[in-house]
């Protein structure tokens, strides 16, 4: 998207430094930065898991997906509901035959705090996706 110059990959991406992101890892996986919180992983195939993130994003309202952020990644744009203001996200699927897991990340494009909306937005859609899949994994 033209608003941010540079694709996320959250497995890998250096954080802001400003209360102004959001990053979900699962347990283990060993993201780059320090995450917000863990999420499960699903007895699942990544594609299968990679299939609920993509419905739970095309039914959120003001977001829009990128067209192919590839690698078993989703990426895409967030807007605020009153101003418009743009968020950037990006979700990454791990794993294996069998078992998956995901890396989401959120951030603001402008200004320095965002009131804790990229992390509610993403405990909002960890909820949503897990409600589509089987229970986790131990």
């Amino acid at each position: 998207m033209a608003d941010d110059p540079a694709p996320l990959d959250p497995l890998t991406l250096a954080r802001t430094g400003r209360p102004n992101d959001a990053l979900l890892c699962p347990k283990g996986e060993g993201c780059a930065a320090e995450p917000d919180g863990e999420v499960p992983w699903y007895p699942v195939d990544p594609a299968a898991l990679l299939e609920a993130w993509r419905a739970v994003l095309e039914a959120t309202p003001r977001v829009d997906l990128d067209r192919d952020a590839g690698g078993n990644r989703l990426a895409g744009a967030a807007r605020s509901r009153v101003f418009g203001f743009v968020d950037r996200f990006a979700v990454r699927v791990v794993g294996d035959v069998g078992r998956s897991s995901y890396v989401a990340y959120s951030r603001a494009l402008q200004g320095y705090y965002d009131f804790g909306v990229n992390k509610r937005r993403l405990e909002g859609w960890r909820g949503t996706v897990a409600a589509r899949l089987p229970p986790p994994s131990p």
